[in-house]
C-alpha cells in the first residue's frame, strides 16, 4: 500500500489525507495495482486492464484459451476498501481514547479537530464516501463525548444537543483542566472535570447560567488563566462581539476563586502575563495572536 494509513495517534489519517488533501489518485492507482497483484497470485491466467472508472478482467478458458472480459466498476470495488478503513479507524479510536484520555489530551484534541474536517468532507463528497464519513464522524463524536463526559451526563442531553458541535469546542478548549496544573497537581479530579464540562456545556447551549449545586473550590491554576480560558471559549463559539455576559456570571457562580473580582468583566479578554505549557493548543493559538 502506498497511500496513507491511519494509526492509533492519527486514527482518521486515511480519510483526511485521501479525500481532503489530494491523495485520492494515489489510492486509486494503488488499489488497481493491489487488485491486479492479488488476482494474478490467485490465478496466473488472469490479465487485468484498467480504464477510467472500471477494471476489466480477462479470464482465459482452459479449453480454448479465449479471453472473456468482465467489468468491475471502480467505485463498487473501491467500496470494500473504504469500509475496511472505516472499521480500522473505529478500532483505533476505541484504543486511542482508552489509552490516552486521562494522561494525555492530544488524542482527544486530534479527534475534535479532525471531526470538523470530516463534517466538511461528508458535505462535499460523493454518496459512497459521504455516507461512510458521516457514520465515522457520528461515531467519533459519540465515543469522545461518552468516554470523556460520562454516560451519567450524556443521558441528560437530547440528541440534538448531544451532537451539537459547540460541545466539542468545550472539550477542545477546556480539555487541559483534566490534567496537571501548578506543581504538577491535578487541576480537577475526574468527577469534578466531568461536572465542570456538564455545567459549561449547559451554559453555552442554553446561553444562560445553569444551576450549580456545588461550586468548585480553588483550582490548581491562576484566576487569570481560568478567566482567559473561558474567553477563548467565548471567541470560538460566539466570536468576540457582542459580549455574552453570562460567561462572567457563570465564572462567578461556578468557581469560588472567581468571586469578588470587580474587574472580572472589564478584563475578561485580557491575556495572562504568561501561559503554561500544559494548556490546550487552541488557547496557545489565541494567546499568540496580536490584537488587531
Amino acid at each position: 500500500m502506498i497511500y496513507s494509513q491511519s494509526t492509533e495517534l492519527e486514527p482518521l489519517h486515511f480519510f483526511i489525507e485521501v479525500f481532503l488533501f489530494g491523495e485520492y489518485e494515489k489510492v486509486e492507482n494503488s488499489f488497481y495495482q493491489e487488485w491486479d497483484d492479488t488476482r494474478k497470485r490467485e490465478d496466473e491466467s488472469i490479465c487485468i486492464e484498467n480504464e477510467k472508472g472500471y477494471i476489466i478482467h480477462f479470464y482465459y478458458t482452459n479449453e480454448e484459451h479465449i479471453p472473456v472480459p468482465t467489468k468491475v466498476y471502480f467505485e463498487s470495488a473501491f467500496k470494500e476498501l473504504i469500509l475496511q478503513q472505516f472499521e480500522i479507524s473505529q478500532n483505533l479510536i476505541k484504543r486511542g481514547i482508552g489509552a490516552h484520555r486521562i494522561a494525555n489530551q492530544s488524542i482527544t484534541a486530534y479527534l475534535i479537530k479532525q471531526s470538523q474536517l470530516l463534517k466538511t468532507l461528508a458535505e462535499t463528497s460523493n454518496t459512497l464516501i459521504s455516507d461512510v464519513v458521516f457514520q465515522l464522524n457520528s461515531f467519533t463524536k459519540d465515543i469522545i463525548i461518552s468516554e470523556i463526559l460520562g454516560i451519567e451526563y450524556v443521558q441528560q442531553f437530547d440528541n440534538n444537543d448531544f451532537y451539537d458541535d459547540r460541545l466539542l469546542k468545550v472539550l477542545e478548549v477546556l480539555g487541559y483542566l483534566n490534567g496537571a496544573g501548578i506543581n504538577q497537581q491535578r487541576i480537577l479530579s475526574d468527577s469534578d472535570y466531568k461536572r465542570m464540562l456538564f455545567y459549561t456545556i449547559q451554559m453555552v447551549q442554553k446561553e444562560s447560567v445553569p444551576i450549580v449545586d456545588t461550586p468548585f473550590e480553588k483550582l490548581q491554576i491562576s484566576n487569570e488563566l481560568l478567566r482567559y480560558s473561558y474567553y477563548v471559549l467565548h471567541v470560538e463559539i460566539f466570536g468576540i462581539q457582542p459580549r455574552k455576559h453570562f460567561f462572567t456570571d457563570f465564572l462567578e457562580a461556578t468557581f469560588i476563586q472567581m468571586r469578588g473580582i470587580d474587574s472580572l468583566s472589564d478584563k475578561f479578554a485580557q491575556k495572562p502575563r504568561t501561559l503554561p505549557e500544559y494548556v490546550s493548543e487552541i488557547i496557545k493559538i489565541h494567546f499568540e495572536r496580536k490584537k488587531k
